[in-house]
């Protein structure tokens, strides 16, 4: 063998065969020296950026292990690092260790002690909150954006004083209302951390006169009707009574799993809807006449392959505006069809079961008209 030394270390054998051209190989088990001047310089809600000065080996440092509160979290080649995802307000121990090419590992720096920043500041309160379209039943409203010195996250609105809803955007439909009702609303802001806002100044509105079926108009699209039969006799019924002809290409409907909370299979609308007519989405392995007769688009599979337990979402733009079903692995709606009452005018991004006449299974004479 041209270098008996290797086979001697990574076999076994004799010293003496333990060579290199003719020369003896020790094995390296020094280890480098403890990093030194471990410093924190910079501090954030959840971040700390430290750096220190290089160990010195024998032979080669390859990495330095970080340490937070004596356990291993994370190594780098560099001397500088920035730890991400730390709690805000939360002291943490820091300490780093080098180690060689034969995976030596030196002495830990002396410790150092850093508290990332704790966020109690406030969003500002939401200003400029307006009523929109308002009907027998629901009422739009809508919000200047708040500020904060971290992130806003999401806005509360509150009815008559009490939490009714949490949404991302400013602007938002409260659905489910009385008809000729007089109603007070405002809004707060949270951010990433949880700190609320004041509520804004109150604005009232109050619901027209109930009408009937078709009778009302809408400021937005929303689900009128739910198909969930036997075998893969389904579909979803989309009613336009804006006053308007829209544009479907904002729109997309997706659908959840066991409502696992998780949206996925977005399929995109194409195309204009008439104010007054329904769009029909259907499976395309239905074998109802009247679901084919009733049907827009058929598809064969996601996301008009829902069972029960899989709320079905509107969404304009990528946000949600309306919803059937719950999150959770509930059989809110097997096995039957689901008909939007007639009160109804406005999309819910919270599934209600009053909004719904509950017909029985394979029941679509109603499907392709509002």
């Amino acid at each position: 063998m041209d270098n008996p030394h290797l086979a001697t270390r990574l076999w076994g054998g004799d010293e003496a065969q333990n060579r290199w051209n003719g020369e003896p190989v020790e094995e390296d088990n020094e280890a480098p020296s403890a990093p030194q001047a471990l410093t924190v310089s910079e501090i954030g809600y959840e971040t700390l950026d430290l750096s220190w000065e290089a160990a010195t080996d024998n032979i080669g440092v390859v990495k330095y292990n970080i340490m937070l509160d004596g356990e291993s979290v994370t190594s780098t080649s560099s001397t500088s690092i920035t730890l991400a995802d730390l709690t805000p307000g939360t002291i943490y121990s820091i300490t780093v260790a080098a180690v060689d090419t034969a995976g030596n590992v030196s002495e830990e720096s002396d410790a150092v002690e850093a508290t990332t920043n704790e966020d109690t500041e406030a969003p500002t309160t939401p200003a400029n909150l307006a009523v929109g379209t308002v009907t027998s039943n629901s009422v739009s409203l809508s919000w200047d954006a708040s500020t904060d010195n971290v992130e806003v996250k999401e806005y509360d609105l509150f009815l008559d004083g009490e939490y009714n809803a949490t949404t991302t955007n400013t602007e938002f439909t409260i659905a489910g209302l009385e008809a000729e009702t007089q109603y007070s609303f405002t809004v707060l802001a949270r951010d990433i951390y949880d700190n609320e806002s004041a509520q804004s100044a109150a604005v009232e509105a109050t619901t027209t006169e109930e009408t009937g079926n078709g009778g009302g108009t809408s400021a937005e699209l929303f689900f009128s009707e739910y198909v969930e039969g036997g075998g893969v006799n389904k579909a979803v019924e989309i009613a336009n009574i804006t006053g308007e002809e829209v544009d479907l290409s904002a729109y997309s409907i997706q659908k959840q799993v066991n409502g696992n909370g998780e949206w996925s299979d977005a399929y995109a609308l194409e195309g204009t809807l008439a104010s007054g007519d329904v769009f029909v989405i259907s499976n395309g392995g239905a074998d109802i006449q009247a679901i084919i007769d009733a049907s827009d688009v058929s598809l064969n599979g996601a996301p008009v392959d829902f069972n029960g337990d899989d709320p079905v979402g509107l969404f304009k733009d990528g946000v949600l505006i309306d919803m059937i079903g719950v999150d959770g692995d509930v059989d809110f709606g097997k096995d039957v069809t689901l008909r939007r009452k007639s009160t109804v005018t406005a999309p819910n991004t919270t599934y209600t079961e009053d909004e719904w006449e509950v017909l029985a299974k394979d029941t679509v004479d109603g499907l392709g008209t509002y």
